[in-house]
């Protein structure tokens, strides 16, 4: 798929599910949020194991202390998106921690694109691979951090590749400025710029460049390519910043040079990456008064490949865009700096050693009034993360029921295995945490729609005899994701949908009518009968995510996109979530994490509450942050 399709995929079927292996179709059929047509939406431990010290002090930097202020009062959320060099949402000062372009199952073994250009002498390349990108990711030679140690040599007969590149966001591209961009490096070789970029001789000197990047329509990334390198004293460390900086009495606005700054506060972005924080301001500032950032998407969650520790990323690689998600610390850090508590979600296949030594880093890195959740794996229950769901299936399949064939008996084990691990990973880590286990909320995640899997699931019959009481007895929080407006895309829609598109504003007046009866009304049944379930068990409802769900499921209806981008930068959207939130407060829901921070409209879906990073107002994004103002209102709330 797309790069926007693959970001975007787990939302774009988190309510309907179009595509999906014909062994999952008899288990959508027998879920009650399944029924609309079109709509989609482990291993035993001790509690008393001893968790291995973590000893990678060097590669996995430690940033701690108090956070600057006491953490939000506030009851509202959000959900960050992914990284990527063409994210919006420019995540960190460092440009380069974001670039990338070695697209699919190569780009595990890193984010560089192998290339052979007309000035090489090429070797063969592999079936599938071309000039533009060999597909030998596999062949490179590394140092610890993913830097370039050696390049072949233009005879080398075992490789077709001769270069190395890597794509970054410039020029027109989301926002980002025009002008003279940075480039730092340590080492000695050759380092060569294309597509929006164009190295200024006269300014660069050795270890720093100047590229110019103008305005312009047709190229909107800079490519960094490595021509040669000094094995002896290998190209690191490329640092690439944009151009201008920040009046650091407003992060959230960027400049060009230092007169825009009126109080003489001026910081180039080149200077501000040489202070502890590697994130930009711009994101940093904005998220500031939000209780929660959850970190699903920056963690790669979905179908995430990773069991073993030493495959993480750490901070000091490279790249932070591999399909493993970006480093804990960094995770952590970046909500302390907003003041908020981080929510991460573990990788569906980590394994014990993983989970401990994760639950350290985190732990080591915690502010000391955060608290933080930890969900395993994302959305267990949504056939249409089928890589995942065969996973789960297979292991409860393999310890509970090696002759279960049909869909309901897959998903049963599906649902118990979930349960089962995500206990064991809630007593890893709050053994990890030891005294301070009650700074843990451990999370059983479900189906909005779909009470039964949250009450089953915590029940688990098939594990709890092994685990020595019920899964609900080692979680904290039960969280649901309450979308509204996901029916509107699909087939049961289509003759209404077809008949507001003739009205004179195109179907907006009529589209608003139907979000605030009918689709509020589902999502806060919803909300309700989740209630009781949580009440139940006496736990908290909390929503992992939620907001609109506007897709063009048939993604051609071109009419039909057009009315949702404009219903979701119309201000009664604003009005819609504001009403939506106290919906949610008036039936007993404790922290609501909104979906989704930054992300630009496309036929995927509308989920960024703001377009690009340098957008600072949004119907949705003022109805969260103003919502974010209205004080927690459960007990003990703000310790």
């Amino acid at each position: 798929m797309k790069k926007l399709e693959q970001k975007h995929i787990k939302v774009l079927f988190g309510m309907g599910v179009l595509l999906v292996p014909a062994a999952i179709w008899f288990t959508l059929s027998v879920v009650p949020e399944f029924t609309f047509a079109g709509v989609a939406k482990k291993i035993g431990i001790s509690s008393s194991a001893k968790p291995k010290a973590v000893t990678d002090k060097k590669t996995d930097q430690n940033v701690d202390g108090a956070m600057k202020v006491p953490r939000s009062a506030s009851a509202v959320g959000i959900n960050l998106g992914g990284i990527a060099f063409w994210d919006p949402s420019i995540l960190t000062v460092d440009l380069f921690k974001m670039a990338g372009g070695a697209d699919g199952e190569k780009a595990a073994s890193s984010s560089w694109l192998t290339q052979c250009s007309w000035a090489d002498t090429c070797g063969k390349i592999p079936q599938g691979g071309g000039t533009w990108n060999t597909l030998e990711q596999d062949k490179l030679i590394l140092d610890e951090f993913g830097w370039i140690k050696q390049l072949p040599a233009q005879n080398d007969p075992n490789v077709g590749y001769r270069r190395v590149s890597a794509l970054i966001p410039n020029g027109a591209n989301q926002g980002m400025p025009a002008g003279k961009y940075i480039v730092t490096y340590d080492g000695d070789g050759v380092i060569e710029y294309g597509l929006g970029g164009t190295k200024n001789v006269t300014e660069s000197r050795p270890g720093r460049d100047v590229v110019d990047a103008p305005d312009t329509k047709d190229r909107h990334e800079l490519l960094i390519t490595i021509a040669k390198t000094n094995p002896a004293n290998y190209i690191r460390n490329i640092k690439v910043f944009q151009p201008g900086g920040f009046c650091n009495s407003s992060a959230t606005k960027t400049v060009v040079k230092a007169t825009d700054c009126t109080d003489g506060s001026y910081i180039p972005f080149e200077q501000y990456n040489a202070s502890t924080s590697p994130f930009n301001p711009a994101y940093v500032d904005k998220l500031k008064g939000l209780r929660v950032l959850r970190f699903m998407d920056l963690g790669k969650t979905n179908d995430n490949p990773v069991s073993q520790w030493t495959e993480r990323d750490k901070v000091k690689d490279a790249f932070w865009t591999s399909p493993v998600g970006i480093p804990y610390r960094a995770m952590v850090l970046l909500a302390k700096e907003t003041n908020s508590d981080p929510w991460i979600n573990v990788p569906t296949r980590a394994s014990d050693e993983y989970i401990q030594k994760m639950a350290a880093v985190v732990k080591q890195t915690l502010g000391k009034n955060q608290v933080v959740y930890f969900e395993y794996t994302n959305e267990a229950w949504n056939g249409a993360f089928w890589i995942t769901g065969q996973y789960l299936e297979s292991k409860g399949k393999a310890k509970w029921n090696p002759n279960a064939k049909t869909g309901a008996e897959l998903y049963d084990l599906r649902m118990n295995y979930y349960a089962y691990r995500s206990s064991q990973m809630c007593t890893m880590i709050k053994t990890v945490f030891g005294a301070d286990a009650n700074k843990v909320k451990c999370v059983y995640a479900g189906q909005a729609a779909v009470a039964w899997w949250l009450d089953n699931g915590l029940k688990c019959p098939f594990a709890a005899a092994e685990l020595g009481k019920e899964c609900g007895r080692f979680h904290d929080v039960i969280a649901i994701a309450p979308y509204f407006g996901g029916e509107i895309g699909g087939d049961a829609y289509k003759t209404k949908v077809a008949t507001w598109l003739t009205q004179p504003d195109g179907g907006l007046a009529s589209l608003f009518n139907e979000l605030n009866t009918t689709s509020l009304a589902e999502s806060v049944k919803w909300i309700q009968e989740d209630k009781k379930v949580a009440d139940a068990w006496g736990l908290p409802l909390v929503a992992y995510e939620g907001g609109q769900h506007l897709v063009d499921y048939s993604q051609s209806n071109t009419a039909l996109q057009d009315l949702f981008t404009k219903a979701n930068h119309d201000p009664r959207m604003g009005e819609l979530y504001t009403k939506y939130l106290n919906a949610w407060k008036d039936n007993g829901g404790q922290t609501f994490v909104t979906f989704s921070y930054v992300a630009g409209d496309s036929k995927w879906g509308y989920w960024g509450a703001l377009q690009t990073i340098f957008e600072t107002s949004s119907a949705k994004w003022d109805a969260v942050k103003n919502f974010s103002k209205i004080p927690c209102w459960w007990t003990n709330c703000q310790q």
